[in-house]
Formats: C-alpha cells, sequence, structure tokens
C-alpha cells in the first residue's frame, strides 16, 4: 500500500504543466467551468458604493472616497522608501553589488520552479515579487532594515469585561455576575450619565463604576438571601417544623439536623456579606482620584439601578416564603386530622379521597405542561407525526408560480386547522378526565358524610369541615408547586425550541402573517414579528431616542394636557384660571413626565426594546428593496405580505370593472379648497347655515390635506381581491361628512330600528321571538345576501334625491334648524368633491361615496332603506324576518328553495348597481352568529371564519392591563349569549382558551379573567374554572341577554341625545373667524351635557409608566386645591 501511494505521489510530481496536458474528461473541466463565479469587483466597495449613492452622493465623490486610503498608503510607502534610501547610503558598495549580481540567477531558478506549480482556484492576496524573493537576500547589517514593513497580525478585540484587573475584588461562585453586567457594559454608562451628569468617558472611571456595581450586586443578592434564611429561622424553628423543601436542600428527615443547616447556611451568608461590605470600603478609598460625584449621591444612584435590574429576586423570594408557609400550615393540618380520636376505616376512607384529589391533580399538571408547550410553541411529538402523515410534501408543482405559493398557503392552512382541532380535542379529554375525578370525589365524600355521624370535633370544628379546610389548602400548596414546576419546564422547552431545527420547520398553530410570494425575503424572526399583527405595539419606544427628541415629545404632552385642562376649568367655573396656578400644574406634570421617560430601563427589557426596533427597520428595508407590500387582511385578522405589482394588477382590475374613479392630470387639493368654500360661503349668505356651522364646516387650508387611498386584502376569499379604504381624516369635505352624520344617524336608527340588526344578539332576540310564536318549523330556511361593492356603486344623485326623501318622511322638512334642500347640497359636496391619491397618482371619485368617510355610511343606510321596501312588506306579510346590517341582509321563508332562488334572481335586476350575493340553507352564519334549523329547533352558536386566524392583541404588546382583560371578558361574555346549549358553549370556551394560549396570554392570568367573569357559576372546589352545570350556565346567560350589548347601549344613547336636543340654534352672531371652534361642554343655552363636570386628559403609554395615570390625579388635586372644584372629576387615559 505504501508503494502504490509512494509511486502515485511521483506520476503526479512529474507532471507536466497544466497549459500543456490533455484534457482526458471533458465533463469534469465543464462542471468545475460551472462552479467557478464571476467576480464583479470586490463585495465590501460594491456595499460602499450603494449606501453612498443612497444618500444622494456622485460617482465622482464616491470615487475620491475609496482613493481616500489608497493615497494615504501611497504617502506611507514614500515616507518608507525615504527613510530606507536614507539608511542604506553608508552600506559598502562591493556588498551591494555582489548582492545584486547574485539575485538575477536565483530569481531565473525560482521562476523555473514556478512554472510547475499548478494554479488554484482559489483567490489569494497580490504578493509582490520583492515578498517573494525576501528570503535570498544577504543575512547583513544593512538587509536587516525594513525595506518594507511586515505586515501588523491583526489583534482580538479586547472587551471591556476583559480590560478589568483580574484581582480587583474577590469572586464568589454563588453569586457569579448576571447578564446586565457582562453582556452590555456600555448600557450601563448610558444610564448612569444622566444619573451623575458625567461623561464617564474615562476608562479608570468606568472600571471603577462597574467593580462597585458588582459589589453592589452581591450585596443585594446577599442581603435578600440574608432576609429569607432569617426568615426560614423566625417562622419555622419555634415548632421545629420544616417546610419539605428545605428537608431535602439538608438531604435529612430531621428536623434537628434542618434547623442546623438552616443555621450554618446563615452564617454563612453574613460571613460573604461581611466581606462584601469590606470590599465596598476598601474600594471607596480609591475613589478619591477620580472626578465623581460625591460618594454618597453616587452609592446611591448605584443601588437604585442595582435594584431596578434584579427587582424580580424580591418577588421570587416572597413567592417561596408563601410557598413554604403553606407547607407547614399544610402539615399542621394533616396532623390534626389524623389524630388518635379515628378509627382505621376513616383514616382509610379519608387517605383515599386525597389520593383521589392527588391523581386528578396529576392530571392538571400534565394539561398544564401542554398549555406551556403551545406558548413556547413546542408541541408534542405526536402532532409532528400527525403533520407528516396529514399533509406529505414530497411533491411539489415544477413551475414555481401563484400556483406554487396558493398550494403552499392551502397546506399551511389544513395543517394549522388539524393541529387546532387536535388541541380542542385534547382540551376536551382532559377536562372529562379532571371532572371524572372531581365527581368521584364528592361521591366519596357524601358516603363518608352519610356512612360517619358527624361528631368528632377537631380543636371545635367538625371533622368533615375540617377534612375540607385541609383539601383546600393542601390542593392549593399542591397547584403552587406545579406552576412552580412550570417555570422550570419552560426554560427546558424554550431551550429545546432554540436547538431544535426540525421543530422550527413544522408548521405551528399560532396566529401567522399570510404569505403570498414566491420568493419571501424575510428570516424566521421577522416573520415571528410580524404575526404578531397589526395591533401590536413595540414595547418602550421612547427609551431609544435620543435626549433632545423625548424633552420634545414630553414638551407637547404637557401643551395638550394644559389645553384640556384649561379649557374644562374655565367651562366649569366660568372664569379663566389663574395663570400661576396652571403654570404650576404644568411643571408638575412636565416634572413627573420627565422622571418617567428619563428613567433607565432594565437590561432585559432595553435589549428586547432594541432588538425589536432593529427587526421593523431591517422589515422596513427588505420590503421596500423586494417591493413588498404588507397589509392588515380584510376581516380576518394578522397581516399579509403580498407583491406590489400584484396589488397594482388587481387596483387597476377594481378600477376598470367599477368605472368609478376618474385619473386627473394635476393636484385637484386647491381646486377642491376653493369649490368647498365658495359653496359654503353662498349658503352662508342666503342665511341656510349659521355662522356656527359654517365656522364648523369651511376648510382650513393649512390643516386639510389629499385623501389617499389603499387596499386590504381578502385572503378568505379566491384569488385575494382587494378591498379599497380611503383615509379622509384631513380631507376638504372631512367636517362636512361629520356634521352630516352626527345630524341624519340618529334618526335613520330611531326609524329603522326594527328592520335593522344591530349585533348578533338583535338577530338572536328576534329569532327566539320569531320561534317562540310558532313560526319556525322544520322546513324554515335561513337565506343570507350581501351587496358587491356597496359604497363604491352607491349612484351619487338618486341617493341624495332619496336622503331628502327620508328625511321629509319621518322629520319634516327641516333638521335641528337645518333645511333639506341644504342638507342635500353639503350631501353633494361631500360625494362630489371626492379626489385622492394612490401611487403617486391623482384620481376623482364619480361613483359612490368614499369608503371611510362617516357620513357615506349614513347615506348607503339610507340607499338600501329605499330599495329594501319590497322586502319589508312582503316579508311582513307572511310573518317572517327581515333585517339588514349595512349591506348585509337575512331572512327567513317557508317556501321553497325554488322560490327563494328565483326571487332573489328578480332582486338582482331591481337595481343596476346593486348586484347580490346569497347563501340559502337550514344553516346559515350572519355577522358572527351561526344559526340553524334542526328540525324546527333553533339552534345558535359563534361563528368563525373558516379563513380567519385566532388573534387578538398579543398579551405581550404595550397596551395598558386593562385591554387583555377586557378581551377576554369581551370574548366570554359572546360566547354566553351567542351559545344557545351548554355543548356549544363549552366549545366556543375551549376555543377561546386556546386562542388565547396562540397569543401569549399565561395560563395563570386566563384562569383568574375566566373566574372573574363566570362569578359563582363557578364550584368553589372546581380547579378548572369553568362551568359544570348546564343550569347555571342557562341561568347566566339569561341575565346576560336581558342586558344591552355596547352597540346597543351607543345607539340608545344617540337617540336619546338627538331627542334631548331641541333643535333650536340662536340668532345670527357676527362671524369673528373660519377656524372651527373647540368643543364646549355646556350649549349656548346652558344645557349641561355629560361631559360638564369631567376633566379629560390623555398621555402616551408605555409599559414602564405603571403609576402615571395615579401621578396625575395626586398632582390635578394637589395643584388645584385652593380653586375649589373638588366636584370636577379628573379622567386620565391612554393615547
Amino acid at each position: 500500500m505504501n508503494t502504490n501511494a509512494n509511486n502515485t505521489t511521483d506520476i503526479a510530481s512529474s507532471d507536466p504543466p497544466l497549459e500543456s496536458r490533455s484534457v482526458t474528461n471533458p465533463a469534469i473541466q465543464t462542471s468545475r467551468q460551472r462552479r467557478r463565479k464571476k467576480c464583479h469587483g470586490h463585495k465590501q466597495r460594491r456595499r460602499f458604493r450603494r449606501r453612498r449613492y443612497k444618500r444622494g452622493m456622485t460617482k465622482e465623490e464616491v470615487d475620491k472616497r475609496l482613493q481616500a486610503p489608497k493615497r494615504a498608503k501611497k504617502k506611507q510607502k514614500v515616507k518608507q522608501s525615504q527613510n530606507v534610501t536614507a539608511s542604506t547610503t553608508t552600506v559598502d558598495q562591493k556588498e551591494t553589488t555582489a548582492t545584486s549580481a547574485s539575485i538575477p540567477k536565483k530569481q531565473d531558478v525560482n521562476q523555473n520552479q514556478v512554472k510547475h506549480v499548478v494554479p488554484n482556484n482559489k483567490r489569494k492576496r497580490d504578493i509582490s515579487s520583492q515578498d517573494l524573493h525576501r528570503h535570498l537576500l544577504p543575512s547583513s547589517a544593512s538587509n536587516q532594515l525594513n525595506i518594507r514593513p511586515p505586515t501588523i497580525k491583526k489583534m482580538k478585540r479586547i472587551s471591556f469585561i476583559q480590560s478589568i484587573p483580574v484581582n480587583s475584588i474577590s469572586m464568589n461562585k454563588n453569586y457569579p455576575m448576571p447578564a446586565y453586567l457582562t453582556h452590555s457594559p456600555h448600557l450601563i454608562f448610558q444610564a448612569l450619565r444622566q444619573e451623575f451628569n458625567c461623561s464617564l468617558n474615562k476608562k479608570d472611571e468606568q472600571i471603577f463604576i462597574h467593580l462597585r456595581l458588582q459589589l453592589f450586586d452581591r450585596q443585594f443578592r446577599l442581603e435578600l438571601d440574608q432576609h429569607l434564611w432569617q426568615s426560614y429561622l423566625n417562622l419555622f424553628h419555634q415548632d421545629n417544623l420544616w417546610p419539605h423543601q428545605l428537608y431535602e436542600m439538608a438531604k435529612t428527615n430531621q428536623p434537628n439536623i434542618c434547623q442546623q443547616y438552616v443555621r450554618i447556611q446563615l452564617e454563612t451568608i453574613n460571613g460573604q456579606l461581611k466581606q462584601c461590605n469590606k470590599e465596598l470600603i476598601r474600594q471607596a478609598e480609591t475613589s478619591r482620584s477620580i472626578l465623581l460625584p460625591s460618594l454618597d449621591i453616587m452609592d446611591m444612584n448605584l443601588k437604585n439601578y442595582v435594584s431596578l435590574q434584579q427587582n424580580y429576586l424580591i418577588q421570587r423570594n416572597d413567592h417561596q416564603l408563601i410557598r413554604c408557609k403553606n407547607d407547614i400550615r399544610d402539615q399542621q393540618l394533616y396532623r390534626q386530622l389524623f389524630t388518635d380520636n379515628l378509627i382505621t376505616i376513616q383514616r382509610e376512607v379519608l387517605q383515599q379521597l386525597i389520593d383521589l384529589k392527588r391523581a386528578q391533580l396529576e392530571v392538571y399538571e400534565e394539561f398544564i405542561m401542554l398549555e406551556q408547550r403551545i406558548l413556547y410553541q413546542f408541541l408534542p411529538p405526536n402532532f409532528d407525526q400527525f403533520e407528516k402523515i396529514t399533509a406529505p410534501d414530497f411533491y411539489w408543482p415544477h413551475i414555481a408560480d401563484c400556483t406554487l405559493v396558493l398550494i403552499k398557503r392551502k397546506r399551511r392552512n389544513i395543517l394549522k386547522q388539524g393541529k387546532r382541532t387536535l388541541l380542542n380535542i385534547f382540551y376536551a379529554a382532559y377536562e372529562y378526565k379532571i371532572e371524572e375525578y372531581e365527581q368521584q370525589y364528592q361521591q366519596g365524600l357524601k358516603e363518608f358524610q352519610s356512612r360517619f355521624p358527624n361528631t368528632i370535633q377537631i380543636n371545635e370544628i367538625s371533622l368533615i369541615d375540617a377534612f375540607k379546610t385541609y383539601i383546600v389548602l393542601h390542593t392549593n400548596r399542591i397547584i403552587h408547586d406545579i406552576l412552580n414546576k412550570i417555570a422550570h419546564f419552560r426554560e427546558i422547552i424554550a431551550q429545546r425550541y432554540q436547538r431544535s431545527s426540525s421543530t422550527k420547520k413544522m408548521v405551528g398553530v399560532s396566529p401567522e402573517v399570510t404569505i403570498d410570494v414566491l420568493h419571501c425575503p424575510f428570516k424566521a424572526d421577522e416573520l415571528s414579528y410580524l404575526s404578531l399583527g397589526e395591533s401590536y405595539i413595540r414595547p418602550n419606544q421612547s427609551a431609544l431616542r435620543r435626549e433632545e427628541h423625548r424633552e420634545t415629545q414630553i414638551k407637547n404632552e404637557v401643551e395638550d394636557i394644559r389645553e384640556k385642562v384649561h379649557r374644562q376649568i374655565k367651562n366649569y367655573c366660568q372664569r379663566e384660571p389663574p395663570k400661576a396656578m396652571m403654570d404650576h400644574y404644568c411643571e408638575l406634570v412636565g416634572s413627573r413626565l420627565r422622571q418617567r421617560f428619563m428613567a433607565p430601563l432594565s437590561y432585559v427589557d432595553f435589549m428586547r426594546a432594541q432588538r425589536e426596533f432593529r427587526l421593523v427597520k431591517s422589515i422596513r428595508r427588505k420590503a421596500r428593496k423586494a417591493k413588498l407590500i404588507i397589509r392588515v387582511c380584510d376581516k380576518g385578522g394578522g397581516l399579509h405580505i403580498g407583491s406590489k405589482s400584484d396589488y397594482e394588477r388587481k387596483a387597476a382590475k377594481y378600477r376598470e370593472d367599477t368605472k368609478a374613479y376618474q385619473e386627473l392630470s394635476y393636484n385637484p387639493l386647491k381646486e377642491m379648497i376653493t369649490n368647498v368654500t365658495n359653496a359654503l360661503n353662498v349658503m352662508k349668505q342666503t342665511k341656510e347655515l349659521t355662522n356656527d356651522n359654517y365656522s364648523r364646516l369651511v376648510p382650513n387650508p393649512e390643516h386639510v390635506k389629499l385623501s389617499y387611498k389603499y387596499y386590504n386584502p381578502k385572503p378568505h376569499k379566491k384569488g385575494t381581491p382587494l378591498r379599497p379604504i380611503m383615509n379622509t381624516i384631513k380631507a376638504v369635505a372631512r367636517p362636512i361628512s361629520d356634521f352630516l352624520d352626527e345630524l341624519i344617524r340618529p334618526i335613520y336608527d330611531e326609524y329603522n330600528k326594527d328592520n335593522t340588526f344591530t349585533d348578533g344578539v338583535d338577530l338572536i332576540k328576534c329569532l327566539e321571538n320569531y320561534a317562540a310564536n310558532g313560526h319556525l318549523k322544520p322546513e324554515t330556511l335561513f337565506c343570507t345576501f350581501d351587496i358587491n361593492n356597496l359604497y363604491t356603486m352607491l349612484p351619487q344623485d338618486e341617493a341624495i334625491r332619496i336622503l331628502g326623501d327620508f328625511l321629509r318622511q319621518h322629520v319634516g322638512e327641516r333638521v335641528k334648524g337645518v333645511s333639506i334642500a341644504t342638507i342635500q347640497k353639503l350631501a353633494e359636496i361631500v360625494l362630489k368633491e371626492n379626489a385622492f391619491i394612490y401611487d403617486n397618482k391623482f384620481y376623482k371619485q364619480i361613483i359612490g361615496g368614499a369608503m371611510g368617510s362617516p357620513f357615506t355610511l349614513t347615506l348607503a343606510n339610507i340607499f338600501m332603506w329605499h330599495w329594501g321596501k319590497r322586502w319589508v312588506r312582503r316579508q311582513q306579510s307572511k310573518k317572517q324576518v327581515y333585517g339588514r346590517y349595512i349591506d348585509d341582509v337575512f331572512f327567513t321563508s317557508n317556501e321553497p328553495i325554488e322560490t327563494i332562488q328565483q326571487l332573489l334572481k328578480d332582486a338582482n335586476g331591481w337595481h343596476p348597481n346593486i348586484k347580490l350575493e346569497w347563501n340559502i340553507g337550514h344553516s346559515a352564519p350572519f355577522l358572527d352568529v351561526l344559526v340553524s334549523n334542526n328540525n324546527g329547533i333553533l339552534y345558535t352558536s359563534v361563528y368563525h371564519k373558516p379563513s380567519a386566524e385566532p388573534y387578538v392583541v398579543p398579551f405581550i404588546s404595550d397596551h395598558p392591563r386593562y385591554t387583555f382583560s377586557n378581551i377576554i371578558q369581551t370574548a366570554l361574555v359572546r360566547a354566553i349569549r351567542y351559545s344557545s346549549t351548554f355543548a356549544a358553549f363549552n366549545i366556543e370556551r375551549r376555543a377561546i382558551r386556546l386562542m388565547l394560549l396562540f397569543n401569549g396570554y399565561p395560563s395563570t392570568y386566563i384562569d383568574q379573567q375566566f373566574r372573574k367573569v363566570f362569578g359563582n357559576s363557578i364550584s368553589s372546589t372546581s380547579i378548572l374554572p369553568l362551568i359544570d352545570n348546564e343550569g347555571q350556565f342557562s341561568e347566566l346567560r339569561n341575565k346576560l341577554m336581558g342586558q344591552p350589548t355596547s352597540r346597543q347601549s351607543q345607539v340608545e344613547a344617540r337617540i336619546t341625545q338627538s331627542k334631548d336636543d331641541n333643535g333650536q340654534y340662536p340668532a345670527e352672531q357676527p362671524l369673528s373667524a373660519t377656524i372651527p371652534r373647540l368643543p364646549t361642554t355646556t350649549t349656548e343655552q346652558g344645557t349641561k351635557t355629560k361631559f360638564q363636570d369631567k376633566a379629560i386628559i390623555h398621555y402616551t403609554h408605555e409599559k414602564r409608566f405603571t403609576t402615571t395615570k395615579k401621578d396625575m390625579h395626586e398632582i390635578f388635586r394637589k395643584a388645584f386645591k385652593c380653586l375649589a372644584i373638588e366636584a370636577l372629576r379628573l379622567i386620565v387615559g391612554h393615547r
């Protein structure tokens, strides 16, 4: 074997050069050529050029920047060559001649050797001939001088932690440095610069502060542990009864040894704490030579910083003490329970009941572990097998186009829905098992009560009551222990998820962003961020801004609060508040806000805010580069990623199909302002508008902007059509639209409430009355239809005429002092002075109204009122249900399906702009309700669209805390109201719990909110927060169905407010200005509104502003205590 190897080596070395070799295998050469990549220049230089071009630099400027390092190196070489020339002038001429004569010969030899070297495909450095032949130069003293300086080896960058002297302070293995001290020390000095009012740029200052922080951190943790172990000794040494955890730590079951172990630990901690204090004193003596604030001020700030970073340890110790106290109490009750008064059979029965409870808690522990797997997206392994069996990916289309994107999206949706259904089955199984154990326990307890008389007393309490007390405490203690285990279990599954590449490739169950492009440039962490949805708010956004930006934000917040408080106090007191008092109030508010905005963040919070900010920047950059559009899914929740070209194609098709838009070649904003102002001036001169109304409606050229249009995708429909949305907040006609909506909508709500469904509860009540009157039969069909593009296809002139007819029929010739003709003129302005910008092009809408304008909704309702008169008369004659919610219609019929279909086809031709899409059957969804006719029995439940993602505001979002409790309460109350059966409610309750877990809501928080909503309907001994009695569910449902919903309350309040207003306006007043007045809480005639005794202010919410609302109330009372406005209630809201 060795001989063959040597022969092979010799043959290889005797081969001719590569140029003279014949190609023996052309395929190999071709494959090599294919693998070689073309070089288009240095990547770093290309990247440098792209960035400078984006900044607006020219090619000459960029080339000059690139040549600058070369010119600097050239100058350096010139200086070195001059030094070499000066140093070599004293060398002997003979040696130089001999050297120069000997070099060419050796060069020739070396060149001959180079010819036989086979060139490599790797790119190498350009080595000069001087470097190649340096080893041939004579070793004289003159040649030891640097002809060319050697390349400096690139040294590894030394971190700040490594630059700290090793023996500066003692090390403690039990208390290593935390992450905020080791990972990012620059964040520490960045936060402390504001506190010290010092730059902290010197290395010795930074090292001193970092060492002192290490000592204060160790002192903080030692003091916490000292307090914990001292509490152990104070609480448990008298009875010499110790928690099980301490027995395990001491590795004994004897109380005396456990007590000795606690004392030893306490002495050890005391010794370490004394050593730490000595080191602090010794280090303080070295601070005299360092220019820092006084030692006391510095130590106070450093301790506050350590407390901010390690505050979670205090809560952890408090939980630990509570856990130990519960353990001791459990042991004491167990000893008292099993006294000598009990006979053997009694002990056995009670122990069996305890074992049943423990078995139930074991199932509960598995249930909680499953929820943790859902939270951290690490499902059990059998879910992976489900994915491989249900939707294998062994085949994909050969052509990569939109068909491939659709197939991939359908596959993911199938897998997600399947896994979610499987999780619902898992949940039901766990609940049934826990409920089964609960029934066995309750049955065993009843048998024990009936079998043994209640004569045994334990501490003046009956045996049964003492046992129930023990079971409650024992159950709570075990649940607390389970939650502590879960904390460790969360860390394990989080680590496994990070290390498992196969798990990350599996389809999860949490809401995801919809990807509708062939090549997605976003990474996994960026897609995860987008999956948080449109409602997600990054936490602590202002903490990453510069100090001057935060000062500007504080100034704007104070000015906004000052304006609102000043106006409200002025209206309440009917006089101007004292200027000095207002200045003092604003000073207090600004100081408190500055304290909140400038406070440093903990290391974990800062790193999270910084990471998410970088993700947002990266997503924007990639979306702009790849020409992608990220929009909110219409009626489905979540975000959608689509290509810009696809959006433009669909938008052009929508404009072509509707023919509702006309492209303009100029910016129509000034023309619209002129037209609207002239029309309003004419109405004012003809006394059609009062001065107040004119001031409110006239556009202000400095504030108005052209509307812009965008499209929201509908991924739940075939082809992902687009829904046009127009932003008209600062449009020219927006004040007129708001005015008409406030004027007319209460009238429509009042006179058309019988044929309008306010929400799903209104529909259910109507159907329940329909069934109670005997009209619901086994053959009854439920029919729904909706209008295509109602807002866009609304005929303008006809709609204005119908608006006049509606108002004259129900109100008369005037509405609150405004004539019907004037209202029609204003409506014409809103509809026809409607232009917008889309994709840098100007358009004018010639059919319909802007979707997004308030008055367009009211006008569409009135138009559909006129269109549906035939339906109403027909349904009333047959005693059937008919109702509408904007463009969605629901009705019942006992006629054959063929008759209904023919009727709908006829209705499809009633108006050329109104086209219907219908659904007929014994079961039909309408709004968010699914109604079914099961042989003449009405069933209702919550309806979820098949493509809708189970999305709510994520729990990690920077929303106020009450937002999350309101979400849970709203979902549960809707489930109770909509579910006609107990089984349907349980299905929806499990779906709500899963939905909350998908969005990051902790299990303990979900349980807490569920118990708050269900209240007394939950059994006191139930482990899970669920209603186990159908009678209690029916009672709770009847109670909630008797209460109005929030939407019904809003409609009734609108109608009542419209009725209370007498509709009269004061006499003409001279027109003072054309700028709209600020709204007041008192009308011209002195009528008080509901906000008369309230001052409402807002501030920008952030997660770290925990006590800001309380501070605002305190400052308000303190600043205005001498103004006698105690009855004025301050309401602090979030922005």
